[in-house]
């Protein structure tokens, strides 16, 4: 009887309890779904929708499918981690900040690359991974064609381009590359051979976009309310 009972005072929460179906990309340590808690990223999303009492399910796409998928209303509510972006930021819902990532220029320490502002980097042939979010000041610079870059499908294949001397530099967040030089076979041969420049493009928040719709709206302020939950339990 006691039991019926309980089960009874808990059934409102269980018929309330719903499921955010977000598409996310293989980018370590953030997000991953052979990492624990499927990154640091997915994780914290994954918390702050438990303390609202709704769970999360993800599916990791090629990320030029994920922002497309979400954007079409195909399946996926949302996707992230995202930078924000003053263009993209007008396509989508975009949550407080979940976490975020020191992004700045990797190179080789035999062939060192020192820059002060951004007009020094065009000297230089610098690789970015496609369809990837850099800084506006970054990205205007290339689309002015004033900013040599290298396209690469993933920042793996970017570093790989970078020990073998095929750029001059990569956009990189410092956490992604340290995971790269820790786990990958290929690239923890050569990880004494690249550095993380001590100056940053800049340290940038990682969000959550939402489809532009009423649903994306209504989950946007359901994680926002959790992420200050998380916030204030510490």
């Amino acid at each position: 009887m006691r039991a019926l009972i309980a089960l009874l005072l808990l059934w409102p929460s269980l018929v309330m309890a719903e499921v955010l179906k977000m598409a996310s990309l293989e980018w370590p340590p953030y997000a991953g779904a052979e990492l624990p808690g499927q990154g640091t990223f997915i994780s914290t999303v994954r918390a702050a929708l438990k303390t609202q009492g709704h769970q999360l399910e993800v599916t990791f796409l090629p990320w030029q499918r994920t922002v497309l998928l979400v954007k079409q209303g195909t399946g996926y509510l949302a996707y992230g981690p995202e930078y924000s972006d003053p263009k993209r930021d007008k396509l989508f819902y975009v949550s407080d900040r979940v976490g975020h990532g020191p992004l700045g220029i990797a190179y080789r320490k035999a062939s060192p690359l020192f820059w002060r502002q951004l007009s020094d980097l065009y000297a230089f042939h610098i690789g970015v991974v496609r369809d990837y979010v850099n800084t506006p000041a970054f990205d205007d610079a290339v689309a002015a064609g004033l900013q040599k870059v290298d396209l690469a499908d993933s920042d793996r294949q970017n570093l790989l381009k970078l020990v073998f001397g095929r750029v001059d530099g990569v956009v990189v967040d410092s956490a992604v590359l340290d995971y790269w030089l820790g786990h990958d076979k290929k690239l923890k041969a050569h990880k004494d051979e690249l550095t993380m420049g001590p100056q940053l493009l800049a340290d940038k928040g990682l969000f959550l976009n939402f489809r532009r719709s009423e649903e994306g709206r209504r989950w946007q302020a359901i994680l926002n309310k959790g992420l200050k939950a998380l916030h204030s339990s510490g």
